[in-house]
């Protein structure tokens, strides 16, 4: 889509000046890798160690799988076939 000058858009907004700004992707090609499901042990085992422990389930993954938590709750949404996004992608949308 081509600005026209002059042309303007909602709010009072010139056309030209808004086909000038940057665009950037909504996810990072980097950022997407693939990610090992949690099995169903893996969370029964957490759960187990969360209720000795009286720590949450995730405290207990990240322990489990000596992961930090993005990694976590990538593992765990993949399990549960959720899409997830890294905290640093949401800041950038």
């Amino acid at each position: 889509m081509k600005a026209v000058e002059g042309m303007l858009m909602p709010g009072g907004a010139d056309a030209t000046k808004a086909a000038r700004l940057p665009v950037t992707p909504l996810l990072p090609i980097q950022s997407i890798q693939p990610i090992q499901p949690i099995t169903a042990q893996q969370v029964s085992a957490a759960r187990r160690a969360a209720a000795e422990r009286g720590t949450s389930v995730m405290a207990a993954l990240e322990e489990q799988l000596a992961q930090p938590p993005d990694v976590v709750t990538q593992a765990l949404a993949a399990a549960l076939h959720y899409a997830s996004a890294l905290m640093r992608e949401l800041h950038q949308w």
